[in-house]
């Protein structure tokens, strides 16, 4: 099985004002096209879009810039990269992981667009996780909506959040994602939440200004 490349992939731009930086970021923006292609890749390559969690996620980070500046920051399922970029930007060192070598490729080619140098990215698998390092906080955005790895992101949570920090996960309201939470708390986790509100990403036809309500969790031990 071959992936398509970057190049072969029906990218478009967004252009995405976040706290005084438009930021551009490629992605895919036609779920029917990866359809079309499922046959190269070995699940749906969700990372391959961009997502509202992820706009979400980019705006909390820029509300909370102060307490993420100079801490080490993982993200889990990086996709197209945008709440990594905003983390690096206010200061943070940052980690981006996906299973899909694709939206690595892609999360740093939106690193390399937007002048943002000073990331790590590595392939990862949440079900053979490897990484042994300790982070101060763990974000992640539209990463819970499959219930089958609900233990495995846990057990990543327990290995490598250092003391004292913060996972913060976006999701735009999915069943899964509020099973999940009932779930950390069951295991003792601290679990609180809020809305962001976004612009629609791909808003239907003559609702341009449509807006979407995400949660955006905040769990500690």
């Amino acid at each position: 099985m071959r992936s398509p490349s970057l190049a072969s992939l029906p990218l478009e731009l967004y252009a995405l004002d976040i706290a005084e930086t438009t930021w551009e970021i490629m992605a895919v923006q036609n779920q029917a096209v990866l359809a079309d292609r499922l046959d190269a890749f070995e699940q749906f390559p969700f990372g391959l879009l961009l997502w509202e969690s992820a706009v979400a996620l980019a705006q909390w980070i820029v509300s909370h810039a102060g307490l993420m500046e100079r801490s080490r920051v993982l993200e889990l399922g990086a996709g197209a990269g945008l709440p990594g970029l905003v983390a690096c930007k206010v200061g943070a060192r940052v980690v981006q992981t996906d299973h899909l070598a694709e939206a690595l490729l892609l999360a740093q080619a939106n690193a390399e667009r937007n002048r943002m140098g000073g990331i790590s990215r590595f392939l990862a698998d949440w079900r053979e996780w490897r990484c042994e390092e300790r982070f101060e906080w763990v974000i992640g955005a539209d990463i819970l909506y499959d219930r089958h790895f609900h233990a495995d992101l846990e057990a990543i949570f327990q290995r490598n959040l250092a003391p004292n920090g913060v996972v913060v996960l976006a999701d735009p309201g999915r069943d899964a994602a509020l099973e999940m939470m009932v779930y950390l708390e069951r295991r003792g986790w601290r679990v609180d939440w809020e809305i962001q509100k976004v612009r629609a990403i791909r808003p239907e036809e003559g609702d341009l200004l449509r807006t979407v309500e995400v949660n955006v969790w905040t769990v500690r031990r």
